[in-house]
């Protein structure tokens, strides 16, 4: 499937679901190389999906209909980590509240931002660890 039908597909698959009032196809599949699983992030109803089994369920529908593995995040429990990308590369498949869809992007753009830096860091240590090791042949 090309992107675009990707998106059609999810965006079908998705209008039955009463329970998401929002979902954003994000990854690889935006990015438009090459790709083994479609990354979708869902935000679920409040009281919605209080089970992982009823993450996993949407999650199989999900890929059913584009015949393909789709990777399930649910943005209630996703790190500042994931959300950053997320929020760069989305594209709204479905959106039931866009004002509190709005609400929330800003809010975590705006914590994004302020973990960014942490994340810098992070990301700098660990690298300059993995240079040692090889440096060293561990």
């Amino acid at each position: 499937m090309v992107p675009m039908d990707v998106e059609r597909a999810l965006r079908d698959a998705l209008k039955g679901e009463d329970e998401i009032v929002w979902a954003y196809l994000f990854g690889s599949a935006v990015r438009g190389g090459a790709y083994r699983d479609v990354d979708v992030a869902v935000m679920p109803a409040p009281g919605a999906f209080s089970r992982l089994t009823d993450l996993g369920r949407l999650q199989v529908r999900l890929s059913a209909a584009l015949d393909r593995e789709v990777d399930l995040v649910d943005l209630r429990r996703a790190s500042l980590l994931l959300l950053g990308p997320i929020l760069r590369e989305r594209r709204v498949l479905r959106d039931r509240d866009v004002r509190a869809r709005h609400c929330w992007e800003a809010e975590t753009a705006s914590r994004v931002l302020d973990y960014e830096p942490v994340i810098g860091r992070y990301s700098s240590l660990r690298r300059e660890r993995l240079r040692l090791r090889r440096a060293r042949g561990a």
